[in-house]
């Protein structure tokens, strides 16, 4: 079975699911859950003005995107999680774009949300645990 370095993409809202449910499955796979994000200690700062750049909110952000890319940069596989009440922040679609750039096995759970989910080579699937057999090869 192959070891994936594993990045879990979703809606903010989900954080707690992703750790307490979806992580636990994939470590008790054997897989590693490379994303800090899901811990749920770093909410964005949202609703800042331009000319705030060396605010200390503006600080946080921007060390809440550096620890997310970082922790995405050192994946192998991301797993995104359609979410139903949709965001207006976008940062899973973000996600998703550096992922399929750097060439990395993707898997959608739920539905598919935009046309760039279409592309050959992504998986989907109902839920996580149909895609644990994929997951193992």
């Amino acid at each position: 079975m192959r070891r994936r370095h594993i990045y879990l993409c979703a809606n903010y809202s989900q954080w707690l699911r992703l750790f307490d449910v979806e992580a636990p499955i994939l470590r008790s796979e054997g897989h590693q859950v490379d994303c800090r994000w899901i811990q749920g200690d770093h909410q964005m700062i949202q609703g800042l003005e331009p000319g705030v750049e060396m605010s200390a909110k503006y600080e946080v952000n921007q060390r809440i995107a550096h620890r997310d890319y970082h922790d995405l940069r050192c994946c192998d596989t991301l797993i995104y999680f359609y979410s139903p009440e949709g965001s207006n922040r976008g940062g899973r679609h973000v996600e998703f774009g550096i992922a399929l750039e750097r060439q990395m096995d993707i898997f959608i759970i739920g539905k598919l949300e935009n046309v760039f989910h279409y592309l050959p080579g992504i998986q989907r699937f109902d839920c996580l645990v149909d895609a644990l057999e994929a997951l193992r090869s």
